[in-house]
């Protein structure tokens, strides 16, 4: 009899002692599709392994400032602002989770299109000088960067730039987005950049200067007075530009 309460006891102790350990327990990995730090608007896959494919996952992200397109066992998770996160799954008992930290480069994908959208906020800054080709022959260039830095070192900004047909005292340029090269894509991350050119010699005089920058029109004015350049340019914020005396 005193053997079998012992026994008992022993059973009781090791039932309890399971069952407080099965309570503890962490919540399981989840595999994840990217390795390390991620982009903002990149996408990762994320996969409870110990769960079926096909079962009903109830997914979550904290902060909850991401889009999560579930998809069974698996959810598709991209993250809008930089900072740190946390990915969770569960499906009845089981459950799992995952932190990320998210840097504050904007992902540029490689899907067969060469020209990728700012980013949200993005500013676009132009630093002018002088060209010369002669002492009488001069314009200005106009040297574009963005605030934000892109996936791809060699990735650049996709623009375009023209003079007044006809002579016309314009100058205009069209800034559409990033152009992402479809192959050979440098390693890192850097801001965007372009050089646009007007004409040489620019005629003395007032010349209009547009620039389209992500749906906005900003507008100013070159003028030319001898060799020397006065630029009006009351941007303080979406474009920005200096010097605005040459």
């Amino acid at each position: 009899m005193k053997n079998f309460l012992v026994l008992l006891s022993l059973s009781t102790l090791l039932f309890v002692s399971c069952d407080k350990a099965k309570d503890s327990s962490s919540p399981e990995p989840l595999i994840a599709s990217v390795s390390g730090v991620v982009h903002i608007s990149q996408p990762v896959t994320y996969t409870i392994p110990s769960v079926a494919a096909n079962s009903t996952v109830n997914w979550s992200v904290t902060p909850n400032t991401a889009t999560v397109t579930p998809n069974g066992n698996t959810a598709s998770v991209s993250f809008a602002a930089a900072g740190s996160y946390k990915v969770m799954g569960s499906s009845g008992s089981t459950s799992a989770s995952s932190n990320v930290t998210v840097d504050s480069v904007n992902y540029l994908p490689m899907n067969g299109s060469t020209t990728a959208s700012f980013s949200t906020g993005e500013q676009l800054n132009i630093s002018v000088s002088r060209a010369d080709s002669s002492a009488s022959a001069s314009g200005l260039i106009f040297t574009m960067k963005t605030a934000n830095s892109y996936s791809c070192l060699n990735s650049v900004l996709a623009f375009t730039a023209a003079n007044g047909a006809g002579g016309a005292a314009t100058y205009t340029i069209n800034v559409t987005g990033v152009s992402v090269p479809m192959a050979g894509c440098t390693a890192g991350s850097s801001k965007a950049v372009g050089t646009a050119t007007t004409r040489i010699p620019l005629p003395a005089g007032t010349t209009t200067l547009t620039v389209v920058f992500n749906g906005t029109t900003y507008t100013g004015s070159i003028v030319k007075t001898g060799n020397s350049y006065a630029i009006t340019w009351s941007y303080t914020s979406g474009v920005t530009l200096s010097p605005t005396t040459l």
